[in-house]
């Protein structure tokens, strides 16, 4: 395993070959006469991950993957990120899905399918809430 989303897991057939992290801060400002705004931390802003990968399904499988990604999404719950190597990346939320087909066949299948899923850092959440998302699934 390469890494999953919640029961989701990345393999070399759905292969995973990008993860990108852009971690925040937020600040109040406040108008202040004769100097310039001070900064007052608020807190831990919109953490975000990027996966990038893409798919081959003549060739390996996996052409369901993006479906199955999107459902997943679609429950609005919040998911575990975990890397394959065991380290946790924390709770998340999957905001936006792109995939595009390429090398399409005479049926019009795709050769090869790249995706790209957008993810917002999130809290745990409480019992009941994870567990509905299990059922949900």
């Amino acid at each position: 395993m390469l890494m999953s989303i919640g029961p989701f897991a990345f393999d070399l057939v759905v292969n995973a070959d990008t993860l990108g992290e852009e971690a925040t801060e937020d600040f109040a400002r406040k108008d202040i006469i004769g100097s310039r705004k001070p900064f007052e931390h608020v807190g831990a802003g919109d953490d975000r991950f990027t996966i990038r990968g893409a798919l081959f399904p003549d060739h390996l499988g996996g052409g369901e993957a993006v479906r199955s990604l999107v459902a997943l999404m679609r429950t609005g719950m919040p998911q575990l990120l975990l890397r394959g190597d065991g380290r946790l990346l924390g709770w998340i939320v999957m905001t936006n899905i792109r995939a595009e087909a390429t090398h399409l066949d005479g049926r019009g299948r795709p050769g090869q399918v790249t995706f790209e899923i957008e993810c917002m850092a999130c809290d745990q959440p409480s019992a009941a809430g994870h567990l509905a998302a299990l059922l949900s699934l």
